[in-house]
Parts: structure tokens; sequence; C-alpha cells
């Protein structure tokens, strides 16, 4: 999960803790196909591991967060990869990125969705790592 820390200097740093939404999967599947089915890919990349206990919850995989350099019109934006997808985020302060705001983000999820991998090897080629 996606947690961000700040730095004025890049030697002390302030940790805000987890930004993404810790969110289990059934929940966002609920959400996300408000407006129709989100497909067989979500449930792939969201699997519970078969050494996993059964009834535990399993959370959606939220990775890759990665701010834009500078606010734009005042807005804060970054791209993250719920995979196999890569989203966008536009907030006006971290502190809106509320169990509110990922809810309604989730209900219109289709729209966020910037990239898409094309062909089944880039699942794995796309997101914010560095290229190979």
């Amino acid at each position: 999960m996606g947690a961000l820390a700040v730095s004025k200097d890049l030697i002390s740093w302030q940790k805000l803790g987890i930004i993404v939404p810790k969110i289990p999967y059934k929940k966002f599947k609920l959400l996300a196909e408000s407006q129709g089915e989100i497909g067989e890919k979500y449930r792939r990349f969201n699997k519970l591991p078969h050494t996993h206990i059964k009834d535990k919850e399993v959370f959606l995989w939220d990775k890759n967060v990665i701010f834009f350099p500078r606010r734009i019109n005042g807005k804060l934006y970054f791209l993250h990869r719920i995979r196999p997808d890569i989203q966008i985020v536009r907030i006006e302060k971290i502190e809106d990125l509320n169990p509110d705001f990922w809810k309604d983000y989730f209900l219109h999820f289709k729209e966020h969705i910037v990239l898409s991998p094309k062909y089944e090897h880039e699942v794995s080629y796309i997101g914010g790592g560095c290229p190979l």
C-alpha cells in the first residue's frame, strides 16, 4: 500500500502514513462495478493466494504511487496502480484522502484509469518503477 513521507531537506522526514485506500477487495468490487463489470483482470490480480487462510480479508493491492512534481491549477495529482491498470487521483490536500473520497473514487473508478496494458505480458511492465 502506498504511503507518504515528506521532507524539506531530504534528511529529516515526516511519515504521513498510508494514503491509498485500505479497502477489502470485495468492497472495491461492489463499488467499482456500480458502472458495470470491472472484468476478470482485477479479480485475477487481487485473488487470495492458496496459502492464506480462507476467512482472511484480502485488501486491494494499490502500489506505484507517483506524485506530479507541482500542483496543477492548485490541485495535487498522483498516479497509482490498482493492478493491472494505472489510475490518477486529483485532490486539494492530502487530508482529502479519506474514506468518503475513496468511496466516490471507486464509484467512478473507470473514469480514473489512464493506462491499461494492451498485451498480457505488459501487466508486469507498466507501473511506477524504473524502465527495464
